[in-house]
Formats: structure tokens, C-alpha cells, sequence
């Protein structure tokens, strides 16, 4: 277990890990969730991986939620794309849900 920690910090600390995976999720607006084998770098295979991207004009960026291969993936896809998409919303301005309207 130390072992697979030790793997995952140093995935996690590898700029090329962080600008693989927002290639591969800059292709498309859904969220993507990787697996074990199926991660972008061999330090995330021990790990359930849930990933969306938000964009701000022409940036774009990437929020992603790691935990145990048994993740609660039914709860966490959906938290994560709106979180992803409040995140844009907020970014470029736009109070979008919740906001209070005044009269």
C-alpha cells in the first residue's frame, strides 16, 4: 500500500500527467471517468479517476475528482460536471444558478 501511494504522489506531482489528461478531455464536453488500467499515466491505476473539463473564453481547464477504484461513480460523475460547468459559469462571469435577483 506504501508503494501504490508513493506511485500515485508522483503521478500526481508530473506536469505531464496533468497536460496528457487535459488533452484527451479537451476533445470532448462530456466527462470521461478512467479505471484502474484505463488511467492517462501508470501511477493513477490503483485509483477510479472522474474528469470534465470548464473553458473561459479559449482557456480551458480540467477539474477531476480521484478516489478508489469502488468509487461512488453514480454520485460522483454528475457532481463533477456540474462542478466543471458552475466553474466556467463563474469564471467568465455569469452568476448563473442560485443567484439572487434584486428588484
Amino acid at each position: 500500500v506504501p508503494e501504490r501511494a508513493s506511485e500515485l504522489m508522483q503521478a500526481l506531482e508530473e506536469r505531464m500527467v496533468w497536460l496528457d489528461l487535459l488533452d484527451v478531455v479537451q476533445a470532448t464536453a462530456d466527462t470521461r471517468v478512467y479505471v484502474g488500467a484505463e488511467a492517462p499515466a501508470p501511477g493513477l491505476q490503483a485509483c477510479g479517476l472522474v474528469v470534465t473539463r470548464f473553458s473561459v473564453g479559449s482557456a480551458v481547464g480540467v477539474v477531476a475528482l480521484f478516489g478508489p477504484k469502488r468509487l461512488d461513480y453514480r454520485r460522483a460523475i454528475p457532481l463533477v460536471s456540474h462542478v466543471g460547468r458552475r466553474l466556467g459559469e463563474l469564471l467568465q462571469g455569469d452568476p448563473g444558478e442560485g443567484a439572487a435577483t434584486s428588484s
